[in-house]
């Protein structure tokens, strides 16, 4: 079972989205604790979530969602999704992408955990590296522009691939991160915002990701699973090393990204 921060962690739901769609009975926790009132979540739910992710993204209403749930079969669930098309059509042009994306799902070419290449869990020593960093709160998007600023203050003494460091224990739109950028060795740094960070060297469980950033999650819940295995504590922030990525101006195939992904744990 996982808390409810671990839950919005790997299915990118914030806490308050959580309370909220347990309210609206379109995802109710597995347990909850009567004493103290905390959430607990299963596998079950994990793939409810999914669900529920999906049909957010094709533009459908809790409404919408709560009819959808309460048909279980895959016939009914396409009529669905048929029905939502013929009404995204009698939209203005500006829908254009939620109708591209609807059509996909219809014709069952698109799923965000296919053909994606798993690599094992390692239990092994993080690196301890000289960067420039700076730290932040705000969206996962800003991440690119913070990536900029960095690689044009180091110059010739780049030394290494990005690492942002994420601090939150559950999935919020807006986040504390640190993004730090490797060097060669000190040097005048004239930059605003920007100072020098010492990575500590830790124990961690580390993973390496294949495909794009909108699945993350997935080796997100495998290292959880992990620690939870082998009874393991895990601590943040977690590290998000981006070996291979998009380009400045162009974003290439996002399947071909290599991301590695590691989490701070203690044995018992």
């Amino acid at each position: 079972m996982y808390l409810i921060s671990e839950f919005s962690n790997i299915t990118k739901l914030t806490v308050k989205t959580l309370h909220y769609y347990d309210k609206e009975g379109i995802l109710i926790p597995y347990k909850r604790d009567e004493h103290t009132g905390y959430r607990y979540y299963n596998e079950a739910n994990y793939q409810q979530a999914q669900t529920i992710s999906l049909l957010r993204k094709l533009d459908f209403s809790i409404l919408e969602i709560k009819d959808v749930l309460n048909q279980s079969s895959e016939h009914d669930f396409s009529y669905f999704l048929k029905e939502k098309q013929q009404r995204i059509q009698k939209r203005m042009a500006a829908d254009q992408l939620l109708l591209d994306m609807l059509k996909q799902e219809i014709k069952g070419q698109h799923s965000p955990t296919t053909n994606l290449k798993i690599s094992p869990i390692e239990e092994t020593d993080s690196l301890s590296q000289l960067t420039i960093s700076q730290s932040f709160y705000g969206r996962y998007e800003d991440i690119g522009l913070v990536i900029a600023s960095l690689f044009k203050a180091a110059g010739k003494y780049v030394a290494g691939p990005v690492t942002t460091l994420l601090y939150d224990d559950n999935y919020q739109e807006q986040a504390t991160m640190r993004v730090c950028l490797p060097v060669k060795q000190r040097f005048s740094l004239k930059q605003s915002g920007i100072e020098f960070w010492q990575l500590p060297q830790e124990s961690v469980l580390k993973v390496m990701h294949y495909g794009g950033y909108d699945t993350l999650s997935t080796s997100y819940k495998r290292l959880l699973d992990y620690g939870k295995e082998h009874h393991y504590t895990l601590r943040f922030p977690s590290r998000e090393v981006y070996l291979k990525g998009p380009g400045k101006t162009f974003w290439g195939n996002p399947h071909s990204y290599e991301t590695q992904i590691t989490i701070p744990f203690n044995r018992h």
